[in-house]
């Protein structure tokens, strides 16, 4: 299987492949990752380098505008980083100022009395009645809250994982 991944992989990071491509490159990265976490750091080491190397393309590529595929980015270098453990510890510095930005992402929470005309209810407003204010449509960007958890899980998985190797980035973390 990892030849085929890798192949899919260094498609993408060589300047992809379409829509398409991206939605398969992302599905390779968790592919990857969730193998990685399946066979342990021994059999995973031989391979580490070179998936590393590619995602570590992809993560420069990801960070200049293209957010398809960044959280399946972040999320395999977290089962990654759990498989690799202090080894890991090199990719931190690319990472991590990306980890942070999206757990500082603001979900941008909006209040705004409701008038006669309510409009959809598409999952990211509701009205409701608040004591002392009355109809107010309460809305959040839905997108940047789930980036901002995913933000935070990241920093938690990486702490947990890299323990001492994770100190330089605690600070900012809290």
């Amino acid at each position: 299987l990892m030849p085929g991944l890798m192949g899919i992989l260094q498609s993408e990071a060589a300047g992809g492949s379409g829509r398409e491509g991206a939605a398969l490159a992302g599905r390779a990265m968790e592919c990857v990752s969730c193998i990685a976490d399946a066979v342990g750091e021994e059999n995973f080491g031989r391979d580490a380098a070179a998936v590393m190397e590619i995602l570590m393309a992809l993560h420069a590529r990801f960070s200049q505008g293209d957010e398809q595929n960044f959280s399946y980015l972040l999320q395999a270098c977290s089962r990654i980083a759990a498989c690799m453990g202090s080894a890991f510890t090199p990719y931190l510095e690319h990472l991590m100022p990306s980890i942070f930005a999206y757990a500082e992402l603001d979900p941008k929470l909006d209040m705004v009395a409701a008038d006669g005309d309510e409009g959809e209810d598409d999952g990211e407003a509701a009205v409701m009645v608040i004591k002392g204010m009355g109809k107010m449509r309460v809305s959040i960007n839905i997108k940047a809250l789930e980036d901002k958890a995913l933000g935070f899980s990241m920093i938690s998985a990486m702490a947990e994982n890299l323990k001492e190797h994770f100190l330089p980035y605690v600070k900012r973390s809290a």
